[in-house]
């Protein structure tokens, strides 16, 4: 008697390991999708495929080279113009709850500028002349120019503070452990410092319409560490930094300790590195080929990597390259095919685990919760995660 109880709570085990097994893969559904010409006009513009959609609360903001900015209701797929600014626009920086700073060239004089808006009132807040990239951290956009450190306030869409510092900045370091890193022209890592009791105060206090200019600094740069001249940081997490060279070299280090984790050739000179995106023991590059080759432009693969070994755990066909970046979806990495298809590619063995048919080229895939938007140059697509489980009793 007890044999057949026994046989038969392993049957019903097994039978839920399969159920659990079947379902707990998470896969993509669509949603919705909605037309561009929908969306906007021809006399409106089309949207550049550098664009790559933002999310603010309930609402995808699109925005035209035409300089139309419109969201779309995620819920009810409903349609609302928010402003239009003077320039095409090409890319968008969201500061969330409310501000999103948009940049591109005016139409007449083709000079770039920053223009910031308030999502949630339809309002222009301001704009900033300014060829070279404005830089994200926390709730501020920061620039340099002319030996200065600039402060620009979204949510006033104007400079609200300067500070004399030449740090050379050549671009952020995404960081695991939520710090305000850079990389100077002097290969070093510097940590922005932000005052504790609170900088939009400070500036806050000292704004009358005017840029700030005090004598004590408001903002502290901290050297993190100095780097060999042929290294290029990706990731900082603590003390690890994962990096690559020119030569085609993908490497980890210890900068506290000044040691060597693991370094191993993975691409040539030539060839353009997206990435990496880390997930638990994995690291996850795009690599481009080799230019020159007309037949394999906007070709690639993704590369896993252990995160502690370097070893390549596996390396993906040849996919479309052009407008990507390692994103996450659930356990899967997103990637396009040359048929312009979407992938979601397992990310413990590379394996196809689903294939998506879109219309029109992507730009970088947005995740949001449990939802997938796609951008194309014809449509805009949003997909849902389908893993929940049966009811089975």
């Amino acid at each position: 008697m007890l044999f057949f109880k026994t046989r038969k709570l392993l049957l019903c085990v097994s039978l839920f390991l399969i159920l659990l097994t079947t379902f707990c893969f998470a896969k993509a559904k669509l949603d919705w999708e909605i037309d561009i010409e929908s969306v906007f006009k021809k006399s409106e513009g089309s949207v550049s495929n550098e664009y790559t959609p933002i999310i603010i609360g309930s609402k995808i903001i699109l925005a035209s080279e035409q300089g139309l900015i419109k969201s779309i209701d995620i819920k009810t797929k409903k349609i609302s113009y928010i402003a239009r600014v003077p320039i095409s626009i090409h890319k968008a920086i969201a500061y969330p709850p409310n501000n999103v700073i948009f940049y591109g060239q005016h139409k007449r004089t083709n000079k770039s500028y920053y223009c910031a808006v308030n999502i949630s009132k339809k309002k222009f807040n301001g704009f900033l002349e300014q060829k070279g990239p404005l830089w994200k951290f926390d709730d501020w956009a920061f620039f340099e120019k002319d030996d200065t450190f600039y402060v620009f306030d979204p949510k006033k869409g104007k400079n609200v503070y300067a500070q004399k510092a030449n740090t050379g900045m050549q671009f952020p370091i995404r960081t695991q452990d939520d710090r305000n890193v850079f990389f100077n022209d002097d290969y070093q890592l510097v940590e922005l410092g932000l005052p504790k009791t609170g900088t939009g105060l400070l500036m806050a206090s000292y704004d009358r319409g005017k840029i700030v200019k005090m004598q004590k600094s408001l903002i502290l740069f901290e050297e993190v560490a100095d780097l060999a001249l042929d290294i290029i940081p990706d990731t900082l997490n603590k003390s690890t930094l994962y990096y690559h060279k020119k030569n085609g070299t993908i490497g980890r280090t210890n900068i506290k300790k000044g040691s060597l984790v693991w370094e191993k050739n993975y691409f040539k000179k030539d060839m353009q590195l997206i990435g990496p995106h880390v997930y638990k023991n994995q690291l996850f590059y795009i690599v481009s080929y080799r230019k020159g080759r007309d037949d394999l432009a906007n070709l690639g693969k993704v590369i896993a990597l252990n995160r502690k070994t370097g070893l390549a755990t596996w390396l993906s066909p040849d996919l479309y390259f052009k407008n990507f970046a390692p994103v996450q979806f659930r356990k899967y990495i997103i990637s396009g095919d040359l048929d312009n298809n979407i992938l979601l590619l397992d990310m413990k063995t590379g394996a196809v685990k689903q294939t998506i048919q879109i219309e029109g080229i992507p730009s970088i895939p947005v995740v949001n919760s449990k939802s997938l938007y796609i951008l194309t140059t014809h449509k805009l697509y949003k997909f849902d995660s389908t893993n929940k489980l049966p009811i089975l009793f």
